[in-house]
């Protein structure tokens, strides 16, 4: 297999850095806990496991980037419930930057801007777009702390629910 020169230049994923210290010191004797890198630490439901057991394909495919059919109409209900009229087909299960400040756009037309937007360290919130859209409008983008998603409670129940409804 040919691989790209882009994919040849592609940084390693600094998790991946970090796998030759947690195997050192699991050779010299020590407990390594794998929070947040890749390793489950709850077991996967034996409802899962006998799916995948079953599954008569191959490989097992991604799911399309704006979600199922399902998911996208699930989060369509959950919008509209808070009056916001979101189309299941209508992308805004696949999130960038441009589309938060669009939406934050028109929630503001009908219900104003608060003057600070606490929010996590996606690509969606972190990158230029929103902070040049949160810096035009005077509101200020509040991160919380990486790794401390208590500190968002608010949404975290929110992303529990939805994909539970979805």
């Amino acid at each position: 297999m040919k691989v790209s020169a882009r994919g040849l230049e592609a940084q390693a994923s600094p998790i991946r850095r970090l796998a030759p210290y947690a195997d050192e010191a699991v050779r010299s004797g020590a407990k390594v806990y794998y929070l947040n890198i890749g390793q489950p630490d709850i077991p996967t439901p034996d409802i899962v496991m006998d799916r995948i057991r079953s599954y008569p394909g191959t490989y097992i495919p991604y799911s399309p980037s704006a979600g199922t059919a399902e998911f996208q109409k699930g989060m369509s209900g959950y919008y509209q419930q808070h009056g916001l009229p979101v189309a299941p087909n209508s992308g805004a299960m696949s999130i960038t930057g441009t589309r938060v400040a669009a939406v934050l756009d028109r929630i503001a037309e009908e219900r104003g801007l608060p003057a600070s937007i606490t929010v996590d360290h996606g690509p969606e919130f972190e990158g230029q777009v929103l902070d040049a859209w949160a810096y035009a409008q005077g509101v200020r983008l509040s991160f919380i702390r990486p790794g401390k998603p208590v500190e968002n409670a608010y949404i975290e129940s929110f992303n529990g629910k939805s994909a539970t409804r979805a």
